[in-house]
């Protein structure tokens, strides 16, 4: 089973790739990262975008998305938290 998947970064970095189910308490993630205005990247397009890693559940309100491959010169592991938005109404 697979999902796609985006979230912003900053007002400027933006991940969007596909949840792989593993069968265990997390998710594989295949992805590219994408700058400024780009159009998101598909996985296996441009090999110093690409990301991989998994997606954890910390609780029902949270999930870290855990990127230890990021591209040259970047950071060796990115961690993003999820927290699932609250309806104001």
């Amino acid at each position: 089973t697979a999902a796609s998947y985006t979230t912003r970064w900053d007002t400027t970095q933006r991940t969007s790739g596909t949840l792989y189910d593993l069968g265990e308490a997390r998710l594989g993630y295949a992805g590219a990262e994408t700058s400024g205005d780009e159009p998101p990247r598909r996985h296996g397009e441009d090999a110093a975008r690409d990301q991989a890693g998994y997606l954890v559940p910390l609780s029902d309100e949270r999930l870290r998305l855990e990127l230890p491959a990021s591209p040259p010169g970047e950071a060796r592991l990115d961690m993003l938290e999820l927290r699932r938005a609250r309806n104001p109404g």
